[in-house]
């Protein structure tokens, strides 16, 4: 990892509190992503409202600098939100690089709706070519391309978390 660089983690935030552990660690300074969409949300009348909610329940991205690991220890046991962040099977935190985040944010903007979010056993048992895709707004997005409910996705797989990005196949290219 390059220095000033941030590793990324992934968090398992209990008890659907991931907004309010978002707006607490950045409170404190930390970098923190929460995949959001739009949903339609009823109000005590009845009436409905558009509103921001998080994409994935329970699931939060935090941006750590180098060597701030202890740091960001220490923040989520002061926290009074109970959270785990998401380990390897040597029991290492799993590390995110900035450019697989930088994919997520892409594709997690709430302004396009023809994403699904799904969790990375569902999205890794889809059958598909590595692609590349080159035209339109994901051009530079690598990932597998994939047949679901009669329409071309491109998968991308964070962690615990599967992205299906719509993307037209002729914007794509095999990857090399």
């Amino acid at each position: 990892m390059d220095e000033g660089e941030l590793a990324w983690y992934a968090l398992q935030v209990f008890h659907g509190r991931e907004e309010r552990l978002e707006g607490e660690l950045a409170s404190e300074g930390w970098e923190v992503f929460l995949p959001r969409r739009w949903s339609e949300v009823a109000d005590a009348e009845g009436r409905t409202h558009r509103r921001l909610v998080p994409a994935v329940r329970n699931l939060l991205f935090v941006g750590c600098p180098s060597g701030g690991e202890a740091r960001l220890r220490d923040a989520l046991r002061r926290s009074a939100f109970a959270s785990r962040v998401y380990v390897t099977v040597s029991g290492r935190w799993c590390r995110i690089s900035e450019r697989e985040m930088a994919e997520l944010r892409a594709v997690s903007d709430p302004r396009y709706e023809d994403t699904l979010f799904v969790d990375a056993g569902t999205a890794e048992a889809r059958r598909g070519s590595r692609v590349r895709v080159v035209r339109g707004p994901f051009a530079g997005l690598e990932g597998r391309l994939v047949r679901y409910r009669n329409r071309s996705y491109v998968v991308l797989t964070v962690t615990s978390l599967g992205v299906l990005v719509h993307v037209p196949k002729w914007y794509c290219r095999a990857a090399e």
